[in-house]
């Protein structure tokens, strides 16, 4: 880059006049290589983090939504996750500033009553985590009995 050139110039040359303008010119150089401006802003940056947090729980083969899915599918409960629901997880990991650490600690504070209370219910085939329980810190889901369930998948 030409900022290595003003260096070598600025190391070089004894002249304290060309130096004092070497330094101006190279100030002015690394001003618009790293302005300010190309930064991420706080807001988008929490955006950001809150999006890949949302990654964090859903996307790898053995995310923690998935494995919640699989240990109720066990018990024949399918669990659903609403979008809102999954988003206000990752804003409150956000919040408490612990990162993916907080995902699992969330997720087993709304899922820690379900999971004793659906196996001993027969007649219960599914179960919706909303986003009003995980903002509300509610931790009683939406459980259907199998016929409101194949009613509301028809309807």
């Amino acid at each position: 880059m030409c900022s290595n050139l003003l260096l070598e110039k600025l190391l070089n040359n004894g002249d304290s006049t060309s130096n004092s303008n070497s330094i101006e010119q190279l100030n002015s150089e690394v001003n618009q290589s790293f302005s300010l401006s190309q930064l991420p802003k706080p807001k988008d940056l929490k955006q950001y983090l809150e999006e890949a947090l949302l990654d964090i729980l859903t996307q790898p083969r053995n995310a923690l939504t998935k494995q919640y899915q699989e240990l109720l599918r066990l018990d024949n409960v399918e669990l659903e996750f609403e979008a809102n629901a999954l988003r206000a997880i990752a804003s409150e990991a956000y919040r408490r500033k612990t990162g993916a650490r907080a995902l699992r600690g969330i997720i087993e504070e709304l899922m820690l009553d379900l999971m004793y209370e659906l196996p001993s219910q027969k007649n219960v085939s599914h179960c919706l985590i909303t986003g009003k329980m995980v903002s509300e810190k509610y931790p009683h889901a939406e459980v259907l009995p199998d016929s409101t369930y194949m009613s509301k998948l028809a309807g």
